[in-house]
């Protein structure tokens, strides 16, 4: 089934089968959120990829603080050097300890492995721990994993 959503290109195949969200998306999803001007607001990105998505989606945000985990040690190393990213760090995101309460926002496009974990739910369930009152989850969900009924 093709998905006019969100879709697979050439480079994300090469890149160990990582599925980015495209820039098309991430321009469109940037256009629904308001970010308070001069205030810092501190951005969670617990399976950044390449890190163009998150960047993307907060371009409006004057004051961001982009702290990104990325497991793919190579695709974090090059993450460390972006200088838009505040901190990286190159470990799962499932079994690392942030401090909780610390982030207004959170963008995400976790990985959707079909298990019966089902790692998408595990990912929000911790994402949701390190966010403060009233933050912002943007959560990217492919249609197919929205609407099949293990969801």
């Amino acid at each position: 089934m093709l998905e006019n959503n969100f879709y697979q290109t050439t480079k994300n195949i090469e890149k160990a089968a990582a599925y980015y969200t495209d820039d098309a998306h991430c321009k469109r999803l940037s256009e629904l959120f308001i970010f308070p001007e001069g205030e810092e607001v501190c951005i969670l990105e617990p399976s950044a990829g390449d890190g163009r998505a998150v960047k993307t989606v907060t371009r409006k945000c004057e004051n961001r603080r982009i702290f990104a985990v990325e497991l793919n040690t190579e695709v974090a190393d090059t993450l460390k050097n972006d200088k838009e990213m505040c901190e990286v760090l190159n470990c799962d995101f499932l079994t690392t300890k942030i401090s909780r309460n610390s982030f207004s926002f959170c963008f995400s496009n976790p990985p959707y492995i079909n298990d019966e974990g089902r790692m998408e739910i595990e990912f929000l369930k911790k994402i949701t721990n390190y966010m403060m009152d009233g933050g912002i989850i943007v959560y990217v969900i492919p249609y197919i994993v929205a609407s099949s009924k293990q969801f």
